[in-house]
């Protein structure tokens, strides 16, 4: 039984944990997303509507792949890398990756 309740704690802990992390990387993901909105926006803005919209969708779709699959790795059993959890890892470099892309558009625009 000892065995059993400890499990439980650790799956548990491991959800809190993912919803945790979630939920920051999605709330600091909003402010990066919408600076992509605004990019693309000024990038795009003689082309069609749902060309502008589809270009700024791309990245939270992106961006909800990998809250999602860092959820579903943190709480599977064995996803421990070293220590550190890879789950979350990934949920925080797919908000490093959308930052990098924000970095890189606004140099372009900036550029031009």
């Amino acid at each position: 039984m000892v065995a059993e309740m400890n499990r439980k704690i650790r799956v548990t802990m491991a959800e809190i944990a993912a919803e945790i992390h979630s939920r920051l990387v999605f709330g600091l993901g909003c402010i990066i997303l919408i600076l992509i909105g605004i990019g693309l926006g000024i990038r795009l803005k003689g082309g069609h509507l749902l060309t502008a919209f589809g270009a700024s969708a791309i990245p939270a779709a992106a961006l909800l792949v990998f809250i999602m699959m860092g959820r579903n790795i943190t709480t599977s059993r064995h996803s421990a890398v070293g220590g550190v959890d890879a789950g979350i890892i990934f949920m925080w470099s797919g908000l490093g990756v959308l930052l990098v892309f924000t970095i890189w558009l606004y140099r372009n625009l900036s550029r031009s």
